[in-house]
């Protein structure tokens, strides 16, 4: 039976583990600092010319933390994704 090409491209597949791996590891991290969260949102986006070489990733944080001890947060969050990792050299 055919498919109806419903399902994502691979490239698609891939920036959802990314928003998702991040987020996961943002409230896991926020989580060991003792910062609450109580929502985040994420958006990705890829350049839809032949090869992936631009990422564009905003992750929205609602937290009765400061918007400094937040940020601050995010660079630990990123280090800790397995799915980046995959992105490095």
């Amino acid at each position: 039976k055919a498919g109806t090409d419903a399902g994502p491209t691979p490239v698609e597949a891939f920036l959802g583990a990314l928003i998702s791996c991040l987020t996961i590891s943002f409230q896991f991290t926020a989580r060991r600092k003792g910062v609450p969260i109580q929502r985040i949102e994420g958006w990705v986006a890829a350049n839809a010319e032949l090869f992936v070489d631009q990422i564009a990733i905003e992750l929205q944080v609602w937290s009765a933390a400061s918007e400094a001890v937040v940020r601050d947060l995010f660079p630990r969050a990123e280090r800790g994704g397995f799915v980046k990792a995959l992105l490095r050299p």
